[in-house]
């Protein structure tokens, strides 16, 4: 690449494209900062959708509890009535055989109704237990919506900072191009446009600071002496000399 006329101009490009990496690594830094509060939001909205959900089943279990207590309601007293007409029928019966079939039936009849009886109370009691778990439950959700609502102001907050400050760097980064040559104004166009938040990287051990691959001792040099700009043949960011890096 055609190097500026004087080595003052290539130092001051080096120190030009400092000043470009560092405000693409704020610019860098504001994106993790709305990447990280959207997770947050999604993380939230997510309990909040599971939290609902479980209300939403405990409700519907609540309902199911009803119509079976009314179903086994229904049943123990149609047992009921039923054992005791038997009851009555028996004193009337003359032949043994329909006493002892009777008898049976009736056994039959108790043992039912008791086992009704013992479901009906069992499943009173998990429906108290239930009962009791909805106003909580129902308080914890509407404490999570309460947070999505405050969080989702924070986010549109951030968001609008956020795009003001990138706004002004990219600004900023124009304002550094013009004392650019062309040649490398698209140069680092190029760049931002490929790696979004990096145009520059230290030289370590004589390896790019970015792909960790070998450079050419040409490369090296031109670079840590800052003789002109030159790029990694690799990922093609601008080699810095370590030393000048920050």
């Amino acid at each position: 690449m055609a190097a500026p006329q004087t080595q003052f101009e290539i130092k001051e490009l080096f120190r030009v494209i400092r000043e470009i990496q560092s405000i693409l690594n704020q610019n860098f830094a504001i994106s993790l900062e709305n990447k990280k509060q959207n997770e947050r939001m999604e993380h939230l909205r997510g309990s909040f959708d599971s939290k609902q959900e479980e209300l939403k089943n405990l409700k519907e279990t609540l309902i199911n509890f009803s119509l079976n207590q009314k179903t086994l309601e229904s049943l123990i007293e149609k047992e009921s009535k039923q054992i005791e007409k038997l009851e009555r029928d028996i004193y009337d019966l003359k032949n043994l055989t329909e006493v002892d079939t009777a008898k049976k039936k009736l056994n039959e009849l108790i043992a039912s109704k008791t086992e009704h009886e013992i479901k009906y109370f069992e499943d009173l009691s998990t429906w108290e237990i239930a009962q009791l778990e909805v106003p909580k439950l129902t308080k914890f959700v509407e404490g999570f919506q309460s947070s999505i609502l405050e969080l989702q102001e924070e986010t549109n907050k951030l968001k609008i900072d956020n795009d003001t400050k990138t706004k002004q760097n990219l600004n900023l980064i124009n304002t550094h191009l013009d004392l650019f040559p062309p040649v490398y104004i698209k140069l680092i166009q190029h760049l931002i446009q490929r790696h979004s938040f990096k145009i520059s990287t230290p030289i370590y051990s004589n390896k790019c600071g970015s792909c960790n691959m070998q450079q050419s001792p040409q490369s090296v040099q031109i670079a840590e002496k800052m003789l002109d700009i030159t790029k990694c043949s690799f990922c093609g960011l601008i080699l810095m000399p370590d030393g000048s890096f920050t």
